[in-house]
């Protein structure tokens, strides 16, 4: 069974250099991920698979980023690298307990397909006099956001330990939690099944013991 550990940086790259530059800036990519160098799969399920977004369910692996951007009726799809370096990507900010963040939603050239599914996120806690760029506009201010067992920004480090369990590996300021194994579906015929080997990695900041940054991705091979 083939197994496909894609490295973080096909999600989040380094910012282009010269003229590119100003226009990286402009869109605004998602930020940088964490080394994620020799971490071990020790997470007993995958720790994000989906992200809700208001009323919007966004589904790793099936949600497109076209249909993200018409369901909430604003957005820039943001582009970037080429070959396996490519990602597209979705931002938005928004106010909610009187935090000001902001959420990228991630589409990797190599693995989103020719919809450019989502099967990536970020998320970052920024200064609440952030000014909010057109091309990461707001969302309704009070918009809830969260992935699989409610994780979030802001969420307590005891608590992000105890729904998803000890981390795979703790690395400085950053918790990474780390699934890879089979995963099985119900098949479209009655009494069978197919099982599919699934990957997926969330890597949580902590800062003053809550979360302050997040990055997931999920990845799903015959």
């Amino acid at each position: 069974m083939k197994r496909s550990l894609l490295p973080l940086g096909v999600l989040l790259l380094v910012p282009l250099l010269g003229a590119a530059e100003k226009r990286v800036d402009e869109l605004l990519p998602p930020p940088i991920a964490p080394s994620s160098d020799a971490v071990a799969a020790t997470a007993a399920d995958a720790p994000v698979s989906r992200l809700r977004l208001g009323r919007l369910d966004i589904v790793l692996e099936e949600t497109p980023l076209a249909i993200v951007q018409e369901m909430l009726s604003i957005g820039t799809i943001g582009e970037r690298g080429d070959a396996t370096e490519q990602i597209f990507w979705l931002c938005y900010t928004y106010d909610a307990a009187g935090v000001r963040a902001r959420v990228w939603l991630v589409s990797s050239g190599e693995f989103g397909g020719s919809e450019h599914v989502v099967d990536g996120i970020a998320a970052a806690v920024v200064s609440a006099e952030s000014p909010i760029p057109a091309n990461c506009p707001a969302l309704h201010s009070g918009d809830a956001a969260w992935i699989d067992r409610r994780i979030w920004l802001g969420l307590a480090e005891n608590e992000l330990i105890r729904r998803l369990g000890r981390p795979s590996e703790v690395q400085g300021s950053v918790l990474h939690f780390l699934f890879d194994g089979d995963v099985v579906h119900a098949a479209a015929s009655r009494g069978s099944a197919d099982t599919f080997a699934v990957t997926s990695h969330l890597m949580v900041e902590m800062r003053d013991g809550r979360v302050s940054r997040l990055w997931g991705w999920r990845r799903t091979s015959d």
